[in-house]
């Protein structure tokens, strides 16, 4: 069933919550105990679903998850019902699938809610891009970023989209009014990891199931991708995603081209608007580069119950 952003804003307000990533550190947090609300970003959920029940589930690209891999929707329908996947169908179908409303409304078996993570002002993207037909689909349609800032009556600090999901899985903690806001294996890094450097597929928490399912999507991807630019005569995008994919990042499951100066900044304003609304956001990751960031706290994953022990069971 689809939910509209609108009917998340303060859903959890002053309920704690734990925004979870892929890092090494991930598993270092008593979930099944936390009192709290769970929120999984990206293809971390591939590394954990089968450890505790999440209550969200945010992502933001055309490669994981998109309903139309049969496979996809297959692992999508295994979650907990009780989940809701927050997911940015301009960001999902910004090139290669387009929406199939019936699987949407007929197939998906969980709760959903959409949402726009790139047009700006209600502007077409530059070049112009598929994702911008949703301007026509939802003519007021904000960005999320612009949805929270809105809702608060605060003037929106953030003028284009961010470079991980990561900031988007903030943002919803905020929106659901969530206090305080722990991070865990979200380390945002600044440079690129390379598998064959570590001697393995992931530089994070590791899972064969997780390394499997998204080697299984790369396979997928890389002969859809091929006849997509064939078929539209685009031979240097193809060219370099092939580069990417098989020369940079030949051992990684996914290759993440993360611009770290531009999520900084993002967090940076996420984090100036966090505490003027005195909202505490906890960095529990010690690897993680949001420690250096303005009004994030760092707080070693060691010591959360004894810090918050009302927060768990």
């Amino acid at each position: 069933m689809e939910i509209q952003l609108k009917e998340l804003f303060n859903k959890h307000k002053n309920i704690p919550c734990v925004i979870v990533g892929g890092s090494q550190t991930m598993m270092d947090f008593d979930y099944k105990k936390f009192k709290g609300i769970k929120i999984s970003i990206g293809s971390s959920i591939l590394r954990i679903y089968k450890k505790f029940n999440i209550n969200y589930l945010v992502t933001a690209n055309n490669e994981f998850p998109v309903p139309e891999i049969p496979f996809h929707l297959n692992f999508l329908n295994k979650l907990n019902k009780s989940i809701t996947w927050v997911t940015s169908d301009t960001a999902c179908y910004s090139a290669l699938f387009s929406e199939d409303r019936k699987i949407w409304d007929k197939k998906l078996k969980i709760n959903y809610c959409k949402y726009d993570d790139r047009h700006f002002k209600k502007k077409n993207c530059s070049p112009k891009n598929k994702c911008c037909e949703f301007l026509k689909i939802y003519p007021n349609r904000e960005t999320i970023y612009e949805s929270l800032f809105s809702f608060y009556n605060e003037k929106n600090s953030i003028k284009k989209t961010g470079t991980t999901v990561a900031e988007i899985g903030l943002v919803l903690a905020l929106i659901l009014g969530c206090n305080p806001i722990f991070l865990q294996g979200v380390d945002i890094p600044k440079k690129h990891y390379h598998g064959k450097q570590l001697g393995q597929k992931y530089y994070g928490y590791q899972s064969k199931f997780a390394d499997n399912l998204l080697d299984k999507t790369t396979s997928f991807l890389r002969i859809k991708y091929f006849f997509f630019y064939l078929r539209n005569a685009r031979f240097k995008p193809y060219l370099t995603r092939l580069y990417q994919r098989i020369v940079i990042g030949k051992n990684n499951s996914f290759f993440s081209l993360t611009n770290f100066h531009e999520s900084r900044k993002i967090f940076y304003y996420l984090g100036k608007f966090a505490k003027k609304k005195n909202t505490r956001l906890i960095v529990l990751s010690k690897n993680s580069t949001l420690r250096s960031v303005k009004n994030f706290e760092y707080l070693d994953s060691s010591t959360i119950k004894e810090k918050f022990a009302n927060f768990f069971k």
